[in-house]
Formats: structure tokens, sequence, C-alpha cells
């Protein structure tokens, strides 16, 4: 037979046992480099955007440093992505900061801001003619000088 403290006990264990874990941001991109193209993109581990009336605004979820203009969207319930507005330039270093607050669809948060950083990396030469990758420099002198 339950006394009442073991009912209590039992109610509270069970309550407890049914409170979701904090919000996880379980993929964030782009890695340590990017392209200037590149868009930004951060997945959580559970929907945060379930239907355009149940949405958050993305511009209240990212910050960015340096700010930079571009298109915040939901590019589906779990997924942020900002796309830039102009490529970025060769050599910027940008600070991610997933901010904590905002409500998953199941009412939990993230427990601290999450922060990534990558570096936009400048061009690169892919072939060249007449010499290259695998292109052997016929005719040319071995101190030639290239203008890209």
């Amino acid at each position: 037979m339950l006394t009442p403290r073991m009912t209590m006990f039992l109610l509270a264990a069970g309550l407890a046992a049914d409170v979701a874990p904090p919000l996880t941001v379980i993929r964030a991109l782009p890695g340590p480099e990017a392209y200037p193209g590149s868009a930004i993109t951060v997945a959580f581990d559970r929907p945060v955007a379930g239907s355009l009336d149940r949405s958050i605004d993305p511009r209240t979820v990212l910050t960015l440093d340096p700010v930079m203009q571009g298109t915040f969207e939901w590019r589906d319930p779990v997924t942020l992505r900002f796309r830039p507005a102009s490529p970025m330039p060769a050599g910027l270093r940008v600070r991610i900061t997933v901010r904590p607050g905002f409500p998953a669809m199941d009412g939990t948060t993230l427990a601290e801001p999450y922060q990534f950083e990558f570096r936009v990396r400048g061009p690169r030469v892919l072939a060249g003619l007449p010499a290259g990758h695998g292109i052997p420099a016929r005719f040319l002198p071995a101190d030639a000088r290239f203008q890209l």
C-alpha cells in the first residue's frame, strides 16, 4: 500500500522525467572557412518554426558580427538560414551568436548562447593555360610570372 509520502514522491519523479532537455544547436555552417557567397545555416535538435502562424522572427535568433545585409529565413522547422545580400569580402572574420530565450515548439529554450565563427577565404586559381595542375610547363622559362 502506498503512503501519501510515497505517492507524492512517485508523482514528482514522473513529472521530472517529463521535462525535456534544453534546445540544442546540432549543426552550424559554414565551418572554419567559407566562400564569399556562403549561406550561414543553424540547425536545431527539434522544431522551432512550425508554421507561418507559429513562426519566430529569424532576425531575433541570430546576431552577426560584423552586421551584414541579407535575408534571414526558416528553411524548414529546424533550420535557420542567412543569405548575404552581396559576396562577403575575402579575409573577413564573422562571428555568429545564436541568442537564447526564443522558444522551440515544445517550449524549451537554449540554455546559453551558442557561438561559432568563420573566415572568408580569398580567390584561388582553379586551372591555368599554358601551364597548370597536371599540365607540363613547356615553352615557359623557369622564372615565368603570371598576372591574374
